[in-house]
């Protein structure tokens, strides 16, 4: 985290990727997402909204895996 900067969380309405987009260009960093975490065969797979910024994202995208 650069000096002076705070992590933050808001909560935004619409279509999740495309808002989550809009509000990574007001001059974040970084985004981190959790997997889905349902189950052995579904933690390999990546929830729709991940998978749309994984391919958008204006700014780097961290993928963690939920508990």
């Amino acid at each position: 985290m650069k000096p002076g900067k705070r992590e933050s969380w808001k909560i935004l309405q619409g279509r999740p990727a495309t808002e989550i987009c809009r509000e990574a260009r007001r001059g974040y960093d970084l985004l981190v997402m959790a997997g889905r975490g349902q189950g052995a065969v579904s933690n390999l797979l990546l929830g729709s909204t991940v998978q749309e910024l994984l391919r958008v994202s204006p700014i780097p995208l961290l993928v963690l895996p939920s508990r």
